[in-house]
């Protein structure tokens, strides 16, 4: 096809006789055409991100220099970990799983939300991910290997960014990072050389069956190994061995730290401020026979600045 020449161009916006025509046509500039796009670097670097998670080299404006998760900086994280193996006994290791993603029917999944006992832990919010804590007599007070997907060019197409190895040293401050198909023969292994191995499997597992360690079968979905070599995991973790670590857990997160009551003040202000503009915008629908209208008896509609999450306050 050849391009038009600039006469032809001209007597397309000619009137034509009989049709009114509202308005001139756009010229297609460059400010039109960006109209409707976001276009966002960080240092000559474009979006998409490098990492599976918000983290302040992709997202200042959502968190600050060294915070690893909103308000929280990687500091806290090392502290939740040192004082929960401090609080173990020794020749012990934890084992704590990240949440798997659930399908509503076919591949069309729910939106993710990590285990609260793993991200407690680790700050991590990638699905498909493992982390083991081995307690020693370092000055750390234990040694943390933490297990996840890795990069992967071709599925980040499609499933978004994932953190790379190295970053998980780096910035999740890891002793060792492995991918996650090394979990099963990794676990194998430290079980035969701890007298406790401290496990949890998070809550989303099926009530209707006990809390066991064979339930970990289940919980690594899509499986990475074959299922014999999981079945072989689960029997090096005998009874006598294993211990929940829920209320272990439990314990610190009972107690908040100061950080953490920051981000529940900043979270309860943004809700409060959030209900209150809602109620003054509340358009009501016929009111009740006695003059009086229920909150529920109200077409709330929440205008974008409302719904928004304005995390930078935290």
């Amino acid at each position: 096809m050849t391009p038009m020449s600039s006469r032809g161009w001209r007597a397309l916006q000619r009137p034509v006789a009989g049709v009114a025509i509202a308005r001139r046509p756009l010229q297609p500039t460059r400010r039109c055409l960006r109209a409707f796009a976001t276009e966002a670097t960080l240092d000559g670097e474009l979006k998409p991100s490098n990492y599976g998670q918000p983290l302040f080299q992709s997202h200042p404006h959502l968190l600050r220099p060294h915070e690893l998760t909103p308000g929280i900086p990687v500091e806290e994280y090392e502290q939740r970990r040192r004082l929960l193996m401090e609080n173990l006994s020794n020749d012990s290791i934890v084992v704590s799983i990240a949440a798997p993603i659930k399908y509503m029917s076919g591949n069309i999944f729910y939106k993710f939300r990590q285990a609260s006992d793993f991200w407690y832990l680790t700050g991590f919010e990638e699905p498909d991910a493992a982390v083991i804590l081995e307690k020693t007599s370092t000055s750390r007070g234990y040694r943390m290997t933490l297990f996840s997907n890795g990069k992967d060019s071709l599925k980040e197409k499609w499933e978004g960014a994932r953190t790379s190895f190295n970053d998980a040293l780096s910035i999740f401050k890891a002793d060792d990072a492995r991918s996650i198909q090394s979990f099963p023969s990794q676990l194998k292994s430290l079980a035969s050389l701890y007298s406790n191995t401290y496990i949890d499997i998070p809550n989303s597992a099926s009530k209707r069956s006990p809390r066991t360690a064979k339930s970990l079968l289940r919980y690594l979905s899509p499986p990475v190994q074959p299922k014999s070599e999981y079945e072989t995991v689960v029997e090096s973790l005998s009874a006598s061995r294993r211990h929940d670590l829920a209320p272990h857990v439990a314990k610190l997160r009972a107690i908040k730290s100061e950080r953490e009551q920051q981000v529940m003040r900043a979270a309860a202000d943004m809700s409060g401020r959030s209900l209150a503009k809602a109620n003054l915008l509340t358009m009501p629908k016929t009111a009740d026979a006695d003059g009086h209208s229920s909150f529920t008896d109200h077409a709330i509609y929440l205008p974008w600045d409302i719904r928004k999450c304005n995390r930078s306050s935290f």
